[in-house]
This record gives C-alpha cells, sequence and structure tokens, in this order.
C-alpha cells in the first residue's frame, strides 16, 4: 500500500444518528465500539495527524493522548460542521476523513485514495460525490465555514464547488465500491453489512 504520511486523517463521529435511535459511534462489533474501531482503520494508513470530529455531548472513554479532538463547528448543522472543525484543526495540507458509520472501509481503499496524491473525492455512477471517505484539503476549510455560515449545508454542493475551484479531483467510483460506501443508518442496516473486514 502506498501511503503517504504527511496527511491529517479524521473521523466524524458527531451525527445526531436519529434513525438508527442511539449514537451510532457507541454501537459495537465484537465488543469494540465504531468510533474506536473506525480510529484503528485510521491508524492502519499511518497519518501524521488523528482528528476525532464530535457533537457537543459525546465522551470517549479511553481516547488515546495523540488524538487531537475537535466539537462541531455548529451544533445540529449535518456534517459540514465536522468537517469545518476538522478542516481547521488539521496541520497538513491533505485531510482523509471517514464517517464513523462506514464499517466497511478497508484500509486498502483508504491507501488507494492516498495515493492519488491530491484532494479527491469518488464520484457514483449516477453523478452523486461519495462525501466520505475522500481526501480534502485543508485550505477549503474557509469555504466550509462560509457554506456552513450562509445555511447551505448540503456537502453535494459545498463538493461541487471544490471540485469547479480545482480544490479536488475526481475518481470514478467502481461498481466494486458500493459496498464499502454503505452506512449504518437503521438498526436493519447492521445485519445487512455482515461480513466485516
Amino acid at each position: 500500500m502506498n501511503v503517504v504520511p504527511e496527511v491529517a486523517a479524521a473521523l466524524l463521529a458527531g451525527g445526531k444518528s436519529s434513525r438508527m435511535g442511539t449514537d451510532k459511534a457507541f454501537l459495537e462489533i465484537e465488543g469494540v465500539p465504531l468510533w474506536s474501531r473506525q480510529l484503528a482503520l485510521l491508524r492502519s494508513v499511518l497519518p501524521a495527524q488523528l482528528i476525532l470530529s464530535a457533537n457537543g455531548t459525546q465522551v470517549f472513554p479511553g481516547l488515546a493522548g495523540d488524538v487531537t479532538l475537535v466539537r462541531d463547528a455548529t451544533i445540529d448543522a449535518g456534517p459540514l460542521s465536522g468537517l469545518v472543525a476538522t478542516l481547521e484543526a488539521s496541520r497538513w495540507d491533505r485531510v482523509l476523513v471517514i464517517a464513523v458509520d462506514m464499517p466497511a472501509l478497508t484500509s486498502a481503499f483508504l491507501g488507494n485514495l492516498l495515493g492519488e496524491e491530491a484532494a479527491v473525492v469518488s464520484l457514483d455512477e449516477s453523478g452523486r460525490f461519495e462525501p466520505f471517505p475522500a481526501v480534502y484539503p485543508a485550505s477549503a476549510a474557509a469555504l466550509a465555514r462560509e457554506s456552513l455560515r450562509s445555511g447551505r449545508l448540503a456537502l453535494q454542493g459545498f463538493l461541487r464547488s471544490c471540485v469547479e475551484d480545482g480544490m479536488m479531483i475526481v475518481r470514478p467510483a467502481s461498481a466494486g465500491d458500493a459496498s464499502l460506501f454503505q452506512s449504518w443508518n437503521r438498526p436493519s442496516d447492521i445485519a445487512d453489512l455482515r461480513p466485516l473486514p
């Protein structure tokens, strides 16, 4: 796996989890909470900085001291709020960002994204961006903050602006990528996504 270490890696864990009925970050796989499992996945690609984005109420028992914990920039403003906090906290130009509710992701796929040596986002067959996982430019923090301030919370619009401004390149998603992008949104999704890596 060709991993470039001069990147930050971030986990967005602060979602409301309203459809799940409980905080998804603390659901467990073989006794390990998702937040801990996903941080371990990010560690596997050897980032120079590790960031955990959370909402204001979450507490992560045993969180390692080398993890930068940031809080959502705005309450109840969706993943863009966590992305703003993450990009602003990064000490590196590129930030690999994943969501806590995507347990099918693999280190091989993340390594391939980092191998692009640019900020990169996947585009699915329907023409929609896959916001996570993606490698964001830390320089997009100002654009993300302005989008948040003006109430433009949809990541599709934000990503379109990043691509049009030349801050990110597009990587067409392959048919095999679809299973990696699945997320745990409802209790029924948990059974559907096994077996996991």
